[in-house]
């Protein structure tokens, strides 16, 4: 009887460390279990091959993380701010992707830097349409990034691309009227002008030249020649 309540003891501690373990992990924000991915901010996002991206003329906000990490708190932290209203708000211009960082989604060609970042942990990459401008956050620096300063770079990397469209809308027209009338024309006058002007002075001089040479030796011949014979 003693035996057994010495090991009756242990056991309940045991359980009872067990269930308190359990509830604090439910309670915790941060708990296990929480892969990555599934969440209802990310959850209709696709994936895509790099390739195809870079043909896309849409900003980018790209999620990779790691589906093999069973207690991914930076995936949760980005799936978080990415279920934001006014986050979702300013993602509607953007083409939106998500990645598994093993491949077994099928993306292919995405930069290795990305996928290694997002070993145990996810990456978010928000970036314009060109990719001048690009931030990748990862579980290293991802307190440096809030709902407040993502709406915020969201709303500026939007003006670029308005700013830039409205730039190659003007630089096309430069582009149609400028080379095809202005330049070429005075392309032509220049070389017209240098046609004139850069071979004309020495082949004037050269021109002088030869024709006093030979109107002075046939001159001389003749007077030379002319007492001779007489």
């Amino acid at each position: 009887m003693r035996g057994k309540l010495m090991w009756c003891g242990p056991v309940a501690f045991l359980c009872a460390a067990l269930t308190c373990f359990a509830a604090d992990s439910k309670k915790d924000p941060k708990g296990s279990g929480y892969t990555g991915g599934d969440s209802d901010s990310v959850k209709g996002w696709g994936w895509k091959d790099f390739q195809d991206i870079k043909k896309q003329d849409q900003p980018l906000c790209i999620y990779v993380f790691d589906p093999k990490y069973k207690s991914n708190i930076t995936a949760k932290c980005f799936e978080g701010m990415l279920g934001n209203a006014d986050v979702k708000e300013k993602l509607k211009p953007f083409l939106c992707v998500k990645l598994k960082s093993d491949g077994t989604d099928g993306g292919k060609g995405w930069p290795g830097d990305w996928l290694a970042r997002s070993y145990n942990g996810a990456v978010l990459v928000l970036a314009t349409s060109d990719f001048a401008q690009k931030s990748v956050y990862d579980k290293e620096n991802k307190e440096t990034l809030g709902t407040a300063s993502l709406v915020a770079q969201l709303k500026n990397i939007a003006k670029y691309e308005e700013d830039r469209k409205a730039m190659l809308a003007k630089g096309g027209s430069k582009l149609t009227s400028g080379p095809s009338s202005a330049p070429p024309a005075a392309a032509a006058a220049a070389k017209e002008a240098g046609a004139k002007a850069v071979p004309g002075l020495p082949a004037a001089e050269a021109e002088n030249k030869p024709e006093k040479k030979p109107e002075k030796k046939p001159e001389k011949k003749k007077t030379t020649e002319g007492p001779a014979e007489e």
